[in-house]
């Protein structure tokens, strides 16, 4: 069965129970951060020491003559990935700056000039190598390959497992251990939202 119609399939159940929550509603209880999930591929995130952002970052980019090694990290709702830019002059910089406004700058205390762009998709990475599964704790968790490996992207909240056995098929439950791709992003978030109805005290 195609992933899809087996979603399709749960969250026809689901209705006809009417258990249905709001996934907006949902994340917003559980205070779950959409703001990338880190590294290069999926790892934590490459820059996070503290250094001037935003207006601040430019201001000081255009009092200082110099040329500056620059970067493009892109924060995906899972996954990131960090473009080099090379070696840009404080012109430069502030014309890239100027082409794309979305862009946060920042620099980092070595100089290094840091461009993040925050993209509503998931990366490359993560559409070859993310898979939805329950780890040992019996928590939603996003893995990074599938979850027999062990590599946790990111935990999302706890399955009630009785009630996800006593109300789906054994297949979802399979699935779960064995296993969800989520090769875009609009499978990312109906896994999220199949689940949800079957968080831990929801």
């Amino acid at each position: 069965m195609r992933m899809s119609n087996w979603m399709k399939k749960i969250k026809k159940q689901l209705r006809s129970r009417k258990r249905s929550i709001s996934l907006a509603a949902f994340l917003l209880l559980l205070g779950v951060s959409w703001s990338g999930s880190g590294g290069s591929a999926m790892a934590e995130p490459a820059y996070t020491e503290p250094g001037p952002v935003g207006t601040q970052a430019l201001e000081e980019i255009a009092r200082d003559d110099l040329a500056r090694q620059a970067v493009l990290r892109r924060i995906y709702v899972c996954g990131e990935e960090t473009i080099a830019l090379g070696s840009l002059t404080r012109r430069e910089l502030l014309e890239y700056a100027a082409r794309h406004p979305a862009y946060v700058p920042a620099l980092q205390p070595d100089g290094t000039a840091v461009f993040t762009e925050t993209v509503q998709d998931l990366s490359p990475d993560c559409k070859l190598n993310a898979f939805f599964g329950i780890d040992a704790d019996g928590n939603l968790s996003l893995f990074s390959g599938l979850p027999e490996e062990k590599r946790v992207i990111r935990t999302f909240f706890q399955l009630n497992v009785e009630d996800v056995l006593s109300s789906l098929p054994r297949e979802a439950w399979d699935q779960l251990h064995s296993g969800i791709p989520v090769r875009d992003l609009e499978e990312y978030n109906s896994v999220l939202s199949t689940f949800s109805d079957f968080a831990a005290g929801a």
